[in-house]
Parts: structure tokens; sequence; C-alpha cells
């Protein structure tokens, strides 16, 4: 190994542990634990939005891989009949919490692991998830290559991240005044679509990419629940018809195809 190799090798560790001191104290603690995040209205909107067009796209009796499952934030919004979901993140405490969460579901499992050196078997599932957690990671691109390895011919894997947006800098704004929730990202906290579907294509993935989410957080979260869907709803519909704002959304969603 090269001197410059070794250097990026530890840099990547380090900040592989620093991801797994901050999920490890989102697990409990004062300001906030990942079970309030979960529940916050912005995410409650997103989430049944994001997910109810992946879940009617996963056929029963098939396999689907959770990377970066934390407690099981995302890994029980799949509500696909007869699958089996396999959940893994680097923090243990979130998966202790996942594991208790999953009491008595024969079809759930969880474990500890690294997104970047999955110790899955090749072409073993039909459906991987990676959900808000590439933007976290040292090395994104070797997630989505090991995402490829372990999809079956066919397979899909369904993808969301913060996106590069000219609106972003008011929601930064409002994080500085009142945050709503407390984010340790990586070196890519923000990625654009091009940079997202290049990383795809070039791990061996046919992705169909596109942005979401124009109306801040901070906003939704103190709206009634039916106005805010309402206004999420809207602004998704209008500002993606139009072609200079289509792609400003706050989030990248994307669905690829092994």
């Amino acid at each position: 190994m090269s001197v410059k190799a070794g250097q990026q090798a530890t840099e990547d560790v380090t900040e592989q542990l620093h991801q797994q001191q901050h999920f490890d104290w989102y697990s409990d603690n004062d300001s906030q634990t990942y079970n309030t995040y979960e529940r916050m209205r912005f995410w409650q909107l997103v989430d049944h939005h994001i997910f109810a067009a992946w879940c009617e796209q996963i056929k029963p009796d098939t396999r689907l891989l959770d990377v970066g499952c934390a407690q099981g934030r995302s890994t029980f919004k799949v509500t696909a009949p007869h699958t089996t979901i396999v959940g893994f993140d680097i923090s243990k405490r979130l998966v202790a919490q996942a594991v208790a969460r999953a009491r008595g579901r024969a079809s759930m499992h969880f474990f500890v692991a690294d997104a970047t050196r999955m110790p899955i078997v090749d072409n073993s599932f039909d459906y991987l998830l990676i959900y808000g957690v590439l933007h976290h990671l040292p090395e994104p691109e070797q997630t989505c290559r090991e995402a490829q390895r372990v999809l079956k011919d066919g397979g899909k894997l369904f993808c969301s991240e913060n996106n590069i947006t000219f609106l972003r800098p008011i929601f930064d704004w409002l994080q500085r005044r009142r945050p709503a929730w407390y984010e340790e990202a990586g070196e890519h906290s923000q990625m654009g679509r091009r940079e997202l579907g290049k990383w795809l294509a070039d791990a061996g993935l046919q992705a169909r990419i596109s942005t979401g989410v124009f109306v801040p957080p901070h906003l939704l979260n103190i709206l009634p629940t039916q106005v805010g869907r309402a206004l999420f709803e809207l602004s998704d519909r209008v500002l993606t018809a139009i072609p200079w704002l289509r792609d400003q959304g706050g989030l990248i969603v994307s669905t690829s195809v092994k």
C-alpha cells in the first residue's frame, strides 16, 4: 500500500469512528433522540411520500437490505408483504434499538456492519435501501459499488440524499437559528444529482433520479399536519414542473436497476 493510500485509509477509519460516535450519541441524549427525529412532522410527510412510491415496486417473497438502518427508522417504512428485510448500521446502540423494535417479527433481522465493506455475498438481495446514508460516508462511491455487488441481476436500489441547491442557504440559516436536528455529515454533506448519477453509473447501475421537497422542515414542523401535507404535495407538484426549478428540491430521490 502506498503512503497516500495508507493516509486515505486512516482518514476513512477516523471518519467512520466519528460517525459511529455521533449516532451512538443520537440513540439516547438530552437534546433529541433518533426516535424523536424519526417522529418529526417533516420526516413523517417526506418518508410517507417517498416510501409509498418505492413500496409499490417491491414484489412479494423477496429480500431487501437496508444499509444504514439506524434504529429501524427506514426499515419499518417498508410495507411490502412477505418481504424478508435485513438491516445493518455502524452504531451498535441504534442496532440494539432496532432489534428490540423488531421483536416478534420473524422476517426482520439486524446486525452491525460497515457500509463500505458489506459482509454480504454477491447477488443475494432483490432490493437495497440506502436512505440518507451516503452523505455520512467517506467513500460513497464505494458503497454504490458494494450495492451493485450484492444486488441480484434486475434488482433495484432505492436511495435518497441531500441535494446541492440554491435554496440550501435558507435551510442552513434556519438550522443556525434553531436546529431542527443535529447533523454530523461527512465530506459529501450535499451532492448533486449528476454526482450521484455518476457514482451509480460507474458502479454498473441504471438510475432514474429526481429531486423533491421544496418547503423548509422548520415550516412543516409547525404547521398542522393536514396543512403541511397539502403544502408539501402542492409545492412538489408545481415546482418540479418548472424546468429551471425541478432539480432544486432539497432531496435527491433515485431508483436504480442492476
